[in-house]
């Protein structure tokens, strides 16, 4: 995986010992003089990078093996787009992830040659970016045959399609001669390449489709652009590149094919053109010789737009897609061959919206296709089944089965693993619970189904004392206003508890539980005030609102609580109280509720994350806004309410932080910003109890972006956290910090000589060096490399009397 850094991080000591000194404290000046190069010096390494929603716009192939082979033009493991792999049940796999390099965005489908391979062709991508042609054996692997360097074409649109002289055709909708209006080409399957046209927009222009071979051996196909009228050309090939325009669209019989044409089993052409005189599109028959019938000019009720294909069925009836109107989602209609249109189902939404592409006909007679979006919680794109007399089931949703968007910090369990949800994704489409072990392995343990489980699970996981695993969604359920549920470690999850509105709506915080064995948490929304409530839960499910906030008292609490040494409980409301800037409470496990701040702007506003208990008895958290800039502020309280703002975040140490803190080992709290005013996505600090920050790394869209949360210690030293979106995938990620080293005592060793300390990290390398003069330019080593294997490393050295040395660790890379 990836890592960001500085490439080394000092942290520094100057000594000065006397002969005074010797055989007590041998430290005239210890202080910490200078942090070089970059504040940050923190590593961050992803850890897990999550894909997100997929768009596609492809037909479905179903291969010699049975399966349906797709694409889509997003996503994937570096956010390129896939090549997915689906069992006719169902089962999403994806195959091939797009890195750019040997392609990106695959807008056209996967056909399957006689030599059993699969080929298809990338947008972009490849050498010049312009497109790629590729092929995929059986098992997978892939090799790029051509990169498009826009002189013989670029950025192809349509499949591929091979005739019977054993060639491959297909076109680009870009590129080729000085009118870059795309292009046809021919190919073989080892990669020769032969341009046959190059369009000039007379003939045509921009073809998005693929061609289909005629019964006497020539080529049809379209043009969405050019033509007499510049609505699109209908046109034919032969083999070695004589074009004849068979039609030119005028709008009245239609305008803008992008899809191809369908060869029927009366020898006669089937297509669609994307819209017409109404702007609605028709279905059209054309012969060989080009005589063009308008079968049926489409209007909402039947669905417009239609952006596929069609496709023969056994029943010889022709099937096809629209992209919109009919229930304003598109639907699936069939048509017959002298024009009776029949509308079969219309999407919803819910299960799929938006066809872009062509179907296919499975072999148990159903049809199997795609839609561009709406399915599942992220609106992404599904893959569905229909049966000839209408009978619709979405399949699968095209998104990472893993799961996307984190929407909150990890757990760290009992058995050493990390525990996270996402808010999008899975099977379902309705979010995960995921595990990842040591070895960094991904673990799906539960896909949220809405109705049953929730969905949208926004505050970390915590295990009780029994073990399990519990944890808030914040909408779904049966009542579809949030759940509480428990899980087991392997992922048996049960629902506990389903929020009504009365009792509470919308959990997006953390449970804590009490020294009683009872769950404690917040709502959002809901309650007499629908200002959100304080709750407990036992283990068994049993739930009791205690506090019902009134806007008086506080707001839509947006995290959980923490209980204080006194046995209650403190938490915050994100608004309300008196300045309407949000709150920060102390509340019995009876429920009896005391305000002990009403932020009000000055001392910030608006705090989103729960509090947490310092080593020194104080309560710590953050506000996202107020402060003296108005970016936010970190602040201290005592349980009887002593309000102390520590920080206000500029712009430069970061901005608007909206995760929590945790106090490390060592001492420091740790945390996140959001942002800050260079631009960059999010930020990572270290702040003494006191309130010196120190920023440990920034964020770019490509290390993560928008970090959610609080962070987590591990055993190991490093802090785990998450991002809900960026990383290599776009969607979200976990990452790794390893904290920059930072010399935290000096004292006497036998013969006064020095014994150095610092912070460190299991298995990370680190150099202590020296000086005797800042001015010089070159740092000597002292010892050899150390490779930590506790979270503190101790090295000896005797200065000498009247010497003054200058001390320095570096993190290595």
């Amino acid at each position: 995986m990836p890592k960001s850094s500085v490439p080394t991080y000092h942290s520094f000591l100057s000594v000065g010992l006397n002969r005074k000194q010797m055989g007590w404290f041998a430290l005239v000046a210890v202080f910490l003089i200078l942090r070089v190069a970059c504040a940050e010096g923190g590593i961050v390494e992803e850890i897990y990078s999550f894909t997100g929603v997929h768009t596609s716009y492809a037909p479905l192939l179903l291969a010699d093996d049975g399966n349906f082979y797709g694409t889509t033009m997003d996503s994937g493991r570096y956010g390129e787009g896939t090549i997915f792999k689906m069992t006719p049940d169902g089962t999403l796999t994806t195959w091939v992830s797009f890195n750019k390099t040997n392609g990106a965005w695959p807008r056209g489908g996967l056909i399957q040659a006689s030599d059993g391979n699969f080929y298809g062709t990338t947008l972009s991508g490849g050498t010049g970016d312009d497109g790629t042609v590729f092929r995929v054996t059986t098992n997978g692997v892939l090799t790029t045959l051509v990169s498009f360097d826009f002189t013989n074409g670029g950025f192809p649109y349509g499949e591929l399609m091979q005739a019977s002289d054993g060639n491959l055709y297909g076109t680009t909708s870009s590129g080729g001669g000085s009118g870059a209006n795309g292009t046809v080409f021919r190919l073989t399957t080892n990669g020769v390449l032969t341009t046959l046209v190059s369009f000039n927009s007379i003939n045509g222009a921009s073809p998005m489709a693929g061609l289909v071979e005629g019964g006497n051996g020539e080529l049809y196909g379209t043009t969405s652009e050019g033509g007499v009228y510049d609505h699109g050309t209908l046109f034919k090939l032969t083999t070695t590149g004589v074009l004849t325009t068979l039609v030119s669209c005028n709008l009245t019989n239609g305008a803008r094919p992008t899809a191809g044409l369908t060869r029927g089993m009366d020898g006669n052409f089937y297509g669609t053109m994307t819209t017409d005189a109404k702007g609605n599109g028709t279905v059209f028959k054309m012969a060989p010789d080009g005589a063009l019938s308008t079968l049926v000019s489409l209007d909402a009720e039947q669905g417009v737009l239609p952006f596929g294909g069609l496709v023969q069925a056994g029943d010889g009836l022709l099937y096809g897609t629209t992209s919109g109107a009919g229930h304003d989602f598109g639907g699936v209609f069939k048509i017959t061959t002298n024009g009776v249109f029949t509308s079969l189902a219309f999407f919803s939404g819910t299960n799929g919206a938006t066809p872009f592409a062509s179907l296919v006909q499975g072999a148990d007679g159903d049809l199997y296709g795609t839609t561009s979006s709406g399915g599942g919680i992220g609106y992404e794109a599904t893959v569905f089944k229909i049966t000839t007399n209408g009978n619709l089931t979405s399949l699968a949703f095209l998104n990472d089965p893993n799961g996307y968007h984190p929407g909150a910090g990890l757990l760290l369990a009992s058995d050493g693993n990390l525990y996270g949800t996402t808010l999008g994704g899975g099977t379902i489409g309705r979010g995960t619970v995921f595990k990842i072990a040591k070895d960094r392995s991904l673990t799906t343990l539960v896909a949220f189904d809405l109705y049953n489980d929730g969905q949208m699970s926004e505050g970390s996981l915590m295990q009780a004392m029994d073990g399990n695993l519990y944890g808030t969604t914040s909408s779904g359920g049966t009542n579809l206003g949030g759940t509480v549920f428990k899980m087991t470690m392997n992922g048996a999850l049960s629902t506990l508890a389903s929020f009504s509105g009365t009792n509470g709506a919308r959990p997006q915080g953390s449970l804590v539980e009490g020294s009683d064995g009872t769950l404690y948490g917040t709502t959002y929304a809901g309650g007499t005030n629908n200002n959100g409530t304080v709750f407990k839960i036992t283990t068994n499910g049993i739930l009791t609102p205690l506090v019902l906030f009134d806007n008086n008292n506080g707001s839509s609490p947006m995290a959980g609580l923490v209980q204080g040494d006194d046995g209650n409980l403190y938490g915050i409301t994100t608004g309300g109280g008196t300045n309407w800037g949000g709150t920060v409470f102390k509340m019995t496990t009876n429920g009896v509720l005391t305000t002990l701040v009403s932020f009000s702007s000055t001392n910030g506003n608006y705090p989103m994350a729960p509090l947490v208990k310092g080593s020194d008895g104080f309560l710590y958290g953050t506000t996202e806004m107020g402060g003296v800039y108005n970016r936010g502020t970190i602040f201290r309280i005592s349980t009887n309410g002593v309000f102390t703002s520590l920080l206000s975040f500029d712009g430069n140490n970061g901005a608007y932080p909206r995760g929590g803190l945790v106090q490390g080992k060592d001492g420091n709290f740790y945390g996140t910003t959001s942002g800050d005013e260079a631009g960059h996505t999010g930020t990572v600090f270290r702040m003494t109890p006191s309130g010196a920050l120190t920023t440990l790394f920034f964020f770019d869209f490509n290390t993560g972006s928008g970090p959610v949360g609080e962070l987590v210690q591990g055993q190991d030293g490093s802090f785990y956290g998450a991002c809900d979106e960026g990383g290599t995938g776009q969607a979200g990620n976990i990452y790794r910090l390893i904290p920059p080293p930072e010399i935290r005592a000096a004292s006497n060793a036998s013969g006064g000589g020095l014994t150095l300390t610092w912070n460190t990290v299991v298995g990370q390398a680190y150099q202590l060096q020296y000086q005797t003069d800042l001015n010089q330019a070159e740092w000597n080593n002292l010892g050899s490399v150390i490779t930590a294997t506790n979270l503190t490393a101790t090295v000896s050295d005797a200065p000498g009397l009247g010497a003054q040395k200058f001390y320095r660790v570096v993190q290595l890379p």
